[in-house]
């Protein structure tokens, strides 16, 4: 099953900046592992992953302001697509 990569609401945030991907399409990433920092106003923050997958596909880049909760990527396990993602 495929997942969203999502900016998580930390505290009262409506959108952050993506200011680093530690990851490419394909990369093996496991619960726990940074993916991507995150800077706001008001702080910077890692987003780490909720689960082990792999990642299938980065659709924000570097520089991108995005709304919280807005997906920027997707993971899941080799093979699958943005269309196996849960909620599209």
């Amino acid at each position: 099953m495929a997942y969203k990569i999502c900016i998580p609401a930390e505290g009262n945030i409506e959108t952050g900046v993506i200011t680093k991907w530690h990851v490419k399409v394909g990369d093996t990433v496991f619960a726990g592992d940074p993916i991507l920092e995150v800077e706001t106003d008001k702080t910077s923050f890692s987003v780490e992953s909720f689960c082990d997958a792999t990642i299938l596909g980065i659709i924000k880049h570097e520089g991108d302001e995005v709304p919280v909760l807005e997906m920027i990527g997707f993971m899941g396990e080799p093979g699958e697509t943005i269309d196996d993602v849960i909620g599209l």
